[in-house]
């Protein structure tokens, strides 16, 4: 189960292979603080939250640093 988030990510086509890329995952104590933070700083792109559940419930969103790598943050998320 994912939601929209996730799928209209993994198929958005941006002419980067989705099988190729170095992903730097951190983890956070609080997601949704963490989220609000780094969007109001507006420091590089950032794509909404997204929340996968094949293995286990899974919250996460990614955001650009501006060497253009692809930062995954994860962490406690509790609506």
């Amino acid at each position: 189960m994912m939601n929209k988030a996730y799928l209209d990510d993994f198929y958005k086509c941006n002419g980067t292979p989705k099988n190729n890329l170095v992903v730097f995952n951190f983890v956070v104590d609080d997601l949704k603080g963490e989220y609000q933070r780094l969007k109001s700083l507006n420091i590089g792109d950032v794509s909404e939250l997204m929340y996968v559940n094949i293995h286990r419930p899974y919250w996460y969103f990614n955001i650009i640093d501006p060497d253009g790598n692809v930062l995954e943050i994860t962490g406690r998320y509790e609506k």
